[in-house]
């Protein structure tokens, strides 16, 4: 174990025994004659007291440093509000007309780095049959992106997704999963509200003073 947290320490400390070396030749005569509350006598007596405290807590530190931080018990976790998106094809046409919509909204005071790692699509429902599956996977695995930015090109909609993002504290992102329409904005509601409409998993890195991360799979 090192007994001091830096050399600034280090130096602190021996410049002050140098100076108890140099107090205690003045000092030593005059302790010899019993002249205990001389001015070189009680300078070096203050002298030893500087030394000690200087000592201790150097050491104090440096067991401090030393000890890794324990991880929370309760790790923190953004709050994901999760509902069903429908739009009629015939009012306005979308690659995706059913979506289930993913929110996701950093309550903390620290922002947060998400990756989302995969949804798994349960029960009934299917995955849209223009969507792409996750490679490597069946059919019932998508990665949700989050839209990062809404934007507009030679009049349509443009947005851009990403599979990571930064989310400030009290702020929102918005992820979703393209659902088969001929499913019916009925059943995924109705999956949702028994929690049967499958898993999300993702990551978070917390960036705050301690930075701290935590893989989580939520089920909707």
């Amino acid at each position: 174990m090192n007994w001091f947290a830096n050399k600034g320490q280090i130096i602190q400390i021996s410049v002050a025994i140098l100076a108890l070396i140099l107090a205690a030749s003045q000092a030593w005569s005059k302790l010899q004659n019993n002249q205990f509350l001389s001015p070189g006598a009680i300078l070096f007596y203050l002298l030893i007291f500087l030394v000690i405290v200087a000592a201790s807590r150097g050491i104090h530190r440096s067991t401090s440093f030393s000890k890794d931080p324990d991880p929370p018990s309760n790790p923190r976790k953004p709050a994901i509000t999760a509902r069903t998106m429908f739009t009629d094809s015939k009012v306005n046409p979308l690659t995706y007309p059913l979506k289930l919509h993913l929110l996701v909204t950093n309550t903390e005071r620290d922002p947060v780095a998400i990756e989302s790692l995969s949804f798994e699509i349960h029960g009934s429902l299917r995955l849209a049959p223009n969507a792409h599956a996750m490679p490597g996977r069946n059919d019932n695995y998508y990665k949700p992106r989050f839209r990062v930015c809404k934007a507009l090109k030679n009049g349509k909609q443009d947005d851009q997704y990403e599979d990571r993002c930064i989310v400030e504290p009290q702020k929102s992102m918005l992820a979703w999963v393209p659902i088969d329409p001929a499913i019916g904005e009925a059943a995924l509601t109705a999956a949702l509200n028994s929690k049967t409409a499958g898993s999300w998993h993702y990551k978070c890195v917390w960036l705050g003073d301690q930075i701290t991360s935590a893989d989580y799979e939520d089920k909707f």
